[in-house]
């Protein structure tokens, strides 16, 4: 009889170099870079955000998604990744969006609140 905790999958591998973390390459601050951006992609936020999860980064990534981008230095070749927090681009349209769909938003900003509402074209007109 097949017994499937016999299987190699279960098995451990022979050297455990597998679980050595990647190593960045440091970047001398005093070295001519020259970067140049190769790929940028954004991964939007999630839709739903589980409450078992427990790792504030990772909530914060899933609440305002994740901009990565590739940047390759343009004399030495080496490759450098950043990720933003949220989108590097301009947010206005999401906000509109949101008005659209789900009523007023309120932005928060220098200590102000300002918000943002749609206006029905019947009262959008001016007397």
């Amino acid at each position: 009889m097949y017994n499937p905790f016999k299987s190699k999958a279960f098995e451990t591998p022979p050297s455990e170099d597998f679980l050595q973390e990647a190593v960045e390459p440091q970047f001398s601050e005093l070295e001519n870079h020259q970067w140049q951006l190769i790929a940028r992609s954004y991964a939007p936020p999630a839709q739903y955000i589980p409450e078992t999860l427990q790792d504030a980064k990772l909530v914060e990534k899933a609440m305002f998604g994740v901009t990565t981008i590739l940047l390759q230095d343009i004399n030495t070749g080496a490759i450098r990744k950043e990720e933003i927090l949220g989108s590097d681009e301009n947010q206005l349209f999401v906000i509109l969006d949101k008005a659209d769909r789900y009523g007023m938003q309120y932005i928060p900003f220098n200590g102000k609140r300002f918000a943002v509402a749609l206006v029905p074209p019947e009262d959008n007109v001016v007397a």
